[in-house]
């Protein structure tokens, strides 16, 4: 089911039919389910839903090999959206907390470092931010990983744009729409909307009308 709501954010990023498939998604209390079920609020931007869904489990994280992202970092930028600054400001140093005490134990792991370069951002460390993108995808490029390096350095993106470091933001987005892959899409990028501040610029729409057809 979740790999059906993916492939549909990739796809044509029509939020309904991914509301339908996660709708007939079994019950169930796994991580994966509840990341993907907080996720598609925070897409359509249903920020008070993904908050409430979230919540009890703000500290437990979500965990593939590509990312590892606390629930506490999704509750901040449901925040953020809402414009509930305080709230976002709160959730993320939690998540800070959970990422330093990740580091401790394992200081080499790509994952962690992009996920404190997205939290640095947020936080209004625009510089630090920047930094530790650029290290996350120079640890874990596309070309070692066909699958994972694509989804780090979308997270890159991310991390870029909350920065306000925009260009750079916009080559990441190039450089992923130059092949298929299964971390970025035009219609990914055009329903996030962490993305938001990118859309004033007219590079962004040209960007993303210019790539291949899914």
């Amino acid at each position: 089911y979740t790999l059906k709501v993916r492939n549909r954010y990739l796809w044509d990023g029509d939020l309904a039919e991914a509301r339908a498939t996660l709708d007939a998604m079994p019950d169930g209390v796994s991580i994966r389910a509840l990341w993907f079920r907080g996720f598609h609020e925070l897409f359509e931007r249903n920020y008070a839903a993904a908050i409430d869904m979230l919540d009890a489990r703000r500290d437990e994280t979500y965990q593939t090999h590509a990312q590892t992202i606390p629930l506490s970092l999704v509750i901040a930028w449901a925040h953020e959206g809402a414009g509930d600054d305080a709230g976002a400001a709160r959730a993320y140093r939690e998540a800070l907390a959970i990422h330093e005490a990740a580091r401790a134990e394992r200081p080499d792991d790509f994952r962690i470092v992009m996920a404190l370069a997205l939290t640095q951002a947020g936080l209004g460390n625009a510089d630090e931010a920047i930094r530790l993108a650029d290290r996350g995808v120079e640890m874990y490029p596309i070309e070692k990983d066909a699958w994972a390096g694509p989804i780090v350095a979308r997270n890159r993106v991310l991390a870029l744009t909350r920065a306000g470091a925009y260009d750079a933001a916009l080559d990441q987005i190039e450089a992923l729409l130059a092949s298929p892959n299964p971390g970025a899409s035009p219609a990914l990028f055009r329903v996030d909307p962490r993305l938001d501040p990118l859309r004033e610029h007219p590079r962004f729409e040209q960007l993303l009308a210019g790539a291949a057809a899914p």
